[in-house]
């Protein structure tokens, strides 16, 4: 460091190599320096380093620097907030800083990152236990011991708040497996804090404020003492004036300063208030123990947990909002009020003597001599060329730890999301589907030597009766045990296997059409009384009947539930996507509740009533379950479709879904991982829209920019569908409690949500798993995968345009030719779908053949262009471009040094590669720079000597020759006595 002042400045210094480690980072450090002549006011200041150190250790960011004149009392600030780095802003690894004036010293973001950083590392009391200024008199001891007393003063005042809160929490209070969280809870956190803040705050004050008993020696005298006989510059300071001498500007200055300006000292208390807080905090420990030991005992395990849970909200509120909030707070009202920042004020200073620097009279009149700047302007020291090259070589390294640690943190991130998405499916899910599927469904079942139970083989309402009576009902409710005689107690509410919860009750759901919603032909206009086709969502009937679907007849017969319409609204139901159609969320119903017997009887006059008549479009049975077990609901949907040909076409689905999460260990560590999960993507989003503000169009042109806006909405939009099916089920969970499990309850919306939030995961792993080829590009295969696929893509994306176009004419053709003959080319998009497995050997060719000749022979001209041509030309695309790819050397991706990189360092790191960073001819530079200016300062002292030095002479000649009768500072008699020797 070069320091200059209006008059004179130093050499370079260097800060020399401490037994300690200094410039950390967030790291202040105190260094003592002398000068052999007052420097004045300070004007500048010029600091390098010489880029030693490995990787980004080699890197220095110089906030600010403070300067104290021990003589004068003047401060001086130079704020840097800048990097001297290699690799960083312009390459350059020195700085000219100016001092810093009243303006910028009183700027917001320097006032507010200074102070916000000393508030945080002193102010707060859990941080400055390990962030502690080390210049404070507070020690670490005493903050540890701070820190306990608050937290056991914060466990009394809990147990003692507990005494008047009510028990029972508020309706609104959230579970976390055996914790809960209230309103209460939170209340109680809170004003724990605001009832301890006083005792705390008088022991932190006192540990604060209390003086040292004894002052200990000043450290600037004992600096000097150390670099007396040390110091090259004291060494040549002593050719120049007595050792204990101080300037005389010096002199002056600390007299005038001493009479315009005294420190103001700290008003501090006496050193034995540090005594008074000992007590208090001794007292604070032990008492709240004993009151916390004596509530203890009284509390029952319920009420212990619940304390814990405000104890655990009144220490985490402590430490992440109070304290943080104050720090900020004292921040801004500084930054924006005072606009200015302590740098004078130092505990150590107050309690040590103050420093005696010696002076002499003979030099309190001597007139300083004004130098010329030498140092302050001095020309580039650098090699260039070697900067130039480290600052390459610092970048490449920078990039490369860069993209160790975006593989590292994007591995961790797609590892979190497939655990999330494996969690969010669970293998027994499968287990449970089977089950309910052998029980309601029975395929194969051959019982009384017919299919009659079969769901599969129902193809009218009578067989749709049979199988409801005889499966439906024995399946639905626990029957007698295996003797046939004893009743199932206490298995009330589960279904026949007795290990599923029914939730709420099931029920059958039917959905019809309005009559003539198709037009008959004339021809058969008297034929046919009514039409009633495909329903679709707004052909729905929805209005109200009496018995045998009939527009009058009794009251009794006109309010029947089973004929009365239902809205999806009234039924927390959903649309439903069949086989044949798409129904809505409503219908008539009819509730599987109360005894066997009147089920059995309702069910046999619901069929002699024809209620599954000719507009009947589908009936669906409805219901849900909960294993405990294995922690799965069970979904059921059993539908059969009215076919407008004729008959039904039955269907099923069952799904196993978990709903209550967070309830054990595992769940608890999958709960941290969403709540990471989180954090990434917030990082991300943030990430991203700073890019997209610095790079603006730029940033669209990479095509993985998209698959991180995917991943970003992706994860947002399943972020609202969770929320949404938490508060779905915790509705459903407390309806169920409130009816006993016997109300209504029906799970379609959770399912749904469900399936969405699956559908959601699914593409973001698919997503994820793509971009993660990305981060693996330094693998040369990866890379050359990459760069091929980047080379072709022009061509593929016109080959693509052309395949589809023909394989959309192929299914065209097989949809007329095959439609009324195979259920594979019902329609366009099963036709699409039929043909594209075509061209992976998956089709019925014989049934194929059967049907149609014309469509055998389109099949082989099908094959032998899809799958030959086409293919071939693909090949030869993707061949084609990547044989130009590996022929040109600058189309080949430059990623692949990491790994020589992450070989060399770990050689580095067993001992077997060398270490670089450190600019060495930038030492050389110094040391010449140096030799050279001490050679030029040695010239001008002995020019500036010679008049003494002839004086010396003078008076010598004048003793020895002249007895010293000659008046030497009289140049007339000195001239006579001269002439008159001369006569003689």
């Amino acid at each position: 460091m070069v320091l200059v002042g209006d008059k004179d400045e130093t050499v370079p210094r260097s800060f020399g190599k401490p037994k300690r480690q200094f410039f950390r980072k967030g790291g202040q450090d105190a260094f003592v320096m002398s000068t052999p002549r007052p420097l004045g006011d300070l004007l500048h200041l010029r600091i390098w380093h010489d880029n030693s150190g490995s990787g980004r250790y080699s890197s220095w960011y110089l906030t600010y620097i403070h300067i104290r004149d021990v003589q004068t009392g003047k401060h001086y600030d130079f704020v840097a907030d800048r990097w001297l780095a290699v690799e960083e802003n312009d390459g350059k690894i020195d700085a000219l800083v100016p001092v810093a004036g009243k303006e910028q010293l009183g700027q917001f973001s320097h006032v507010f990152s200074h102070t916000s950083q000393q508030n945080l590392s002193d102010g707060h009391l859990w941080f400055s236990v390990f962030l502690r200024p080390p210049r404070s008199r507070f020690t670490r001891v005493q903050r540890v011991s701070c820190c306990f007393a608050l937290l056991f003063l914060s466990m009394m005042v809990n147990a003692m708040w507990y005494g008047v809160v009510p028990s029972t929490p508020s309706s609104g209070a959230l579970n976390f497996g055996p914790m809960s969280l209230s309103i209460e809870q939170i209340s109680v956190g809170v004003m724990s804090n605001l009832i301890i803040f006083p005792p705390s705050f008088l022991i932190v004050f006192l540990f604060k404020k209390s003086k040292a008993r004894k002052l200990r020696k000043s450290r600037i005298d004992e600096a000097l003492e150390k670099q007396k006989f040390g110091n090259h510059v004291a060494k040549a300071d002593k050719k120049e004036r007595p050792p204990s001498a101080a300037s005389s500007h010096a002199g002056k200055d600390v007299e005038d300063g001493s009479k315009k300006k005294k420190k103001k000292k700290p008003l501090l208390l006496p050193w034995w208030c540090r005594i008074i807080a000992w007590i208090l905090c001794i007292i604070c420990l032990f008492g709240s123990a004993f009151i916390v030991w004596s509530y203890g005992v009284q509390f029952g395990n319920e009420k212990t947990t619940k304390w814990l849970t405000s104890l655990l909200t009144s220490f985490f509120s402590s430490i992440l909002l109070i304290q943080p909030i104050k720090v900020f707070l004292m921040a801004m009202v500084i930054s924006s009020i005072f606009k200015s920042i302590d740098l004078e004020g130092d505990d150590a200073d107050d309690d040590e003597l103050h420093p005696t620097l010696a002076t002499d009279e003979e030099w309190i009149y001597t007139k300083p001599k004004k130098r010329k700047s030498k140092y302050g302007g001095v020309p580039d020291i650098y090699d260039q060329d070697t900067l130039t090259k480290m600052r390459k070589n610092r970048l490449n390294e920078v990039q490369m730890w860069r993209i160790i640690r975006e593989i590292i943190a994007y591995g961790f991130f797609l590892y979190i999301l497939i655990i999330l998405s494996f969690d969010n499916r669970d293998p027994n899910s499968f287990y449970l589907r089977a089950n309910l599927e052998a029980a309601f469904i029975k395929l194969g079942d051959m019982t009384n030597g017919n299919s009659d139970l079969d769901f599969s083989k129902i193809h009218d309402a009578g067989t749709f009766w049979i199988w409801a009576q005889n499966v439906v009902m024995q399946e639905l409710r626990a029957q007698n045990w295996y003797d046939f005689v004893s009743p199932p107690y206490g298995l009330q509410g589960f279904l026949d296997d007795r290990v599923n919860r029914i939730m709420g009750y099931g029920m059958i759901r039917q959905v019809r059409s309005k009559p003539n919603t198709c037009r008959i032909h004339t021809q058969f206009a008297d034929s046919f009384e009514n039409c009633a086709g495909l329903t679709g969502l707004f052909d729905e009937e929805e209005s109200h009947f009496c018995a045998n679907w009939t527009r009058t007849g009794t009251k009794k017969d006109c309010n029947r539930p089973e004929y009365r319409y239902k809205t999806s609204d009234e039924l927390d139901g959903l649309p439903y996507i069949g086989s044949l159609d798409v129904y809505g969320g409503g219908g008539y119903i009819y509730p599987l509740t109360g005894r066997m017997g009147s089920i059995a009887q309702k069910m046999q006059q619901l069929r002699e009533e024809r209620w599954i008549d000719h507009l009947t479009r589908a009936v669906l049975v409805e219901f849900s379950v909960y294993n405990s077990q294995v922690n799965l609901f069970g979904i059921a949907t059993i539908f059969a479709e009215a076919v407008p040909g004729g008959g039904l076409l039955p269907g099923w689905r069952f799904d196993g879904v978990r709903l209550i999460r967070h309830h054990n260990g595992f769940q608890l560590f999958v709960f941290i991982c969403e709540i990471t999960y989180m954090i990434f993507i917030i990082y991300f989003m943030v990430r991203e829209i700073r890019d997209m503000i610095k790079q603006k169009k730029a940033y669209f042109k990479s095509y993985w920019v998209y698959s991180e806006i995917a991943i970003i909405l992706l994860s947002w939009a399943a972020f609202v569908v969770y929320i949404l099916r938490y508060i779905e089920t915790d509705a459903i969970l407390k309806n169920f409690k409130a009816t006993y499990g016997n109300g209504y309850v029906k799970m379609q919306q959770a399912q749904t949500m469900d399936d969405v939030f699956g559908y959601l995961l699914g593409m973001l792993v698919f997503i994820a798993t793509i971009k993660f080829s990305k981060l693996l590009r330094f693998n040369r295969r990866i890379g050359m995968l990459s760069a091929t696929l980047k080379q072709c893509w022009g061509d593929l994306t016109g080959f693509f345009l052309i395949f589809f176009i023909a394989l959309g004419t192929f299914a065209m053709v097989f949809h007329l030719l095959l439609l009324t003959h195979m259920d594979d080319f019902k329609n366009m998009l099963s036709a699409t779908e039929s043909a594209f497995a075509m061209l992976l050997n998956k089709f019925d060719f014989d049934m194929m053949r059967e049907t149609s000749l014309l469509a055998v022979v389109l099949f082989l001209f099908f094959a032998i262009t899809m799958s030959i041509f086409f293919v071939n030309v693909l090949l030869t695309i993707i061949i084609r471009a990547f044989q130009q790819v590996k022929d040109d050397v600058l189309k080949q991706p430059n990623d692949f040094e990491i790994l020589e990189f992450v070989q060399m360092r770990m050689f580095r790191f067993m001992g077997l590669g060398a270490r670089g960073g450190r600019v060495e001819p930038l030492r050389e530079h110094v040391k010449q720079f140096q030799d050279e200016q001490r050679r030029k300062d040695n010239q001008q002292k002995q020019v500036d000597q010679l008049p003494t030095k002839m004086d010396q002479f003078l008076n010598q000649v004048n003793d020895m020759y002249f007895d010293g009768t000659l008046e030497l500072n009289n140049k007339e008699f000195l001239k006579k006595t001269l002439a008159s020797k001369k006569t003689h």
